[in-house]
């Protein structure tokens, strides 16, 4: 990723929203990387980041990320794995406070409701 990064650096360096690029950058990135994975790859996106998760729970977090919207994702990932403020966030999406605020609430509500069918769908007899 910072190899992209790299290449455009003339015309990025002045953007005011390099740093909202190269987060976007990197989240479709680490997502191609799941969409690997389901295929196949050996490839676990986020699992750096995961290390304390088990396996299968890093699994459904992963699946669960792709399933919300794009915005909501990033907001979700800037906050709680690049453990960004709310104020950075906004910032660098060039976005409002209270959008991120409100994307961040709906993303992990969506996150919520997408773990709690994979556990359900996984306990449940057939």
């Amino acid at each position: 990723m910072l190899a992209r990064a790299l290449v455009r650096w003339d015309a990025l360096a002045s953007s005011p929203k390099l740093a909202g690029w190269i987060v976007t950058v990197s989240t479709n990135l680490s997502i191609g990387h799941l969409r690997k994975a389901r295929r196949g790859s050996p490839l676990l996106g986020w699992q750096a980041v995961q290390r304390s998760l088990p396996v299968d729970e890093r699994l459904d977090l992963d699946e669960a990320l792709c399933g919300i919207s794009k915005r909501q994702r990033d907001v979700v990932v800037m906050r709680y794995f690049l453990d960004l403020s709310e104020a950075e966030i906004a910032g660098t999406m060039g976005i409002s406070l209270s959008s991120v605020k409100t994307h961040l609430q709906r993303g992990l509500g969506n996150l919520r409701g997408l773990l709690v069918e994979r556990n359900e769908a996984r306990i449940a007899p057939e």
